[in-house]
């Protein structure tokens, strides 16, 4: 409250209107209720929503614009496949006929781990359920081939599961809730579809793979000999799970063909929530996704959440916020606009930093909104700065910063990897982030994303 009644009785600065301070007084009381976490999230975002309305700074109708967006509604649809295709088990039999294609030896499921990652990133739009499904696999490898518990074997399996299953969500649209959330404060102004997201994160993939294999390999390169897992091993959990449902060829079809619908986008011209939407109503008529899983396996509290962060940017503009920023901003942050290098950078320390206070969500609303201005000031595309704002807001240096990571260490009992070697892979991750940001400038440039 002394944020709030701060603000208000505060004289205006930099050309904003009265509502504007109590609006900067607001957001400034929900941010810190949120590192406090003493309450849930979303209801911050409601009460945050109440007093913009109460307060007279805006409309009810901008205040819950959020909750109308094409956006919100495909978040909906999204996170029914993904509870239906997680109930279905599929996640798993992929996991493990991906795993009996790959030599039976350390190298040979380590390079298993990695592509069953990459395929199946897209499919589930959440980097928790992915790593709680793959570090445990690798974890169930490793004691297959002998290694013990925080072995190099195992921390090598553990560490590559983690970071191809959990930590590549941001290279493709689908990979992650945050993913939508993030891009949805600017997609009116900037869409992109699900192909031109992929081709512009490639090269950043490349790299980003590249450079933490190489780390991986370095720190794991003395791990021992052990002996191959049994043919049996893998052939044994795929006869537990039976043949294939006939809810999970319903699921798998059903997804894959609106991620093909997605990718096919600039053909068609059907925007991402209709597609969904299809989806949806074929999941729900053939009796696949029923109300039991409609209540349960939709986080409806994030919805909340997610609904008044998409109203932010359309008051904050009602407002003048932006523009007021935007001038603020140029007058005194000039040097990190002279060089996409020195703004790329910047952006990468500064959220690094935000999250040894801010985590999760809230940390990318904050930041891809307070940024945006600048970015564009420094001519560099906003999916740009959303892309490189979600890499770099789920560091884990420290394990409270980083809800994938403490997903993957709980999910393996703490038997896969140890907190040293975790956070010796975390500043490897540190630098990969850093380096594709800055290598791959010439290509956005190429693209036209940096002007």
């Amino acid at each position: 409250m002394a944020s709030v009644f701060g603000f208000h009785i505060a004289e205006p600065v930099a050309g904003l209107s009265r509502h504007g301070m109590d609006f900067i007084g607001i957001g400034l009381a929900a941010v810190i209720l949120w590192i406090v976490n003493i309450m849930p999230d979303y209801i911050v975002a409601l009460g945050m929503a109440m007093l913009w309305v109460l307060g007279g700074l805006v409309e009810p109708e901008v205040a819950l614009s959020g909750f109308a967006s094409p956006t919100w509604l495909y978040m909906i649809f999204i996170m029914a496949m993904s509870a239906v295709i997680t109930k279905s088990g599929f996640l798993y039999r992929f996991s493990l006929h991906a795993l009996k294609r790959f030599p039976a030896n350390y190298r040979g499921q380590l390079w298993g781990i990695v592509a069953g990652g990459i395929m199946l990133n897209p499919m589930i739009p959440s980097s928790s359920a992915k790593v709680s499904l793959g570090v445990p696999i690798a974890q169930t490898l490793s004691e297959s081939m002998g290694f013990g518990a925080r072995s190099h074997g195992a921390a090598g399996l553990g560490l590559t599961a983690m970071l191809f299953y959990g930590f590549t969500a941001p290279f493709v649209l689908t990979g992650s809730y945050t993913n939508v959330l993030a891009f949805g404060l600017v997609t009116s102004a900037s869409p992109v579809n699900w192909i031109q997201w992929f081709i512009y994160a490639l090269p950043a993939f490349i790299i980003f793979s590249s450079v933490l294999l190489a780390i991986i390999f370095i720190m794991f390169r003395k791990t021992a000999s052990a002996k191959p897992i049994a043919a049996d091993v893998l052939d044994e959990q795929l006869r537990l799970l039976g043949p294939l449902t006939r809810e999970e060829r319903i699921a798998v079809v059903t997804v894959l063909s609106c991620i093909i619908m997605l990718v096919l986008q600039p053909l068609h011209g059907i925007d991402s929530a209709w597609i969904m939407l299809i989806g949806f109503a074929v999941l729900v008529i053939s009796g696949v996704l029923d109300r039991k899983t409609i209540s349960t396996g939709i986080d409806w509290t994030f919805l909340l959440f997610l609904g008044v962060a998409f109203s932010f940017s359309a008051a904050a503009n009602e407002l003048g916020l932006v523009e007021a920023l935007s001038s603020f901003l140029g007058q005194h942050m000039g040097v990190f606009v002279t060089s996409p290098f020195f703004f790329l950078a910047a952006v990468i320390v500064l959220s690094f930093i935000v999250t040894l206070i801010v985590r999760d969500d809230p940390a990318v609303i904050l930041l891809v909104t307070a940024l945006l201005p600048l970015a564009d000031q420094a001519g560099v595309h906003p999916w740009i700065l959303v892309f490189v704002v979600l890499l770099s807001t789920d560091p884990f240096f420290f394990a409270y910063q980083s809800p994938t990571y403490l997903t993957a260490y709980y999910s393996s009992e703490g038997k896969a990897f140890s907190h040293r070697q975790g956070q010796k892979v975390a500043f490897a991750y540190g630098l990969a982030v850093l380096l594709l940001a800055l290598l791959c400038v010439p290509y956005w440039k190429w693209l036209g994303l940096i002007h």
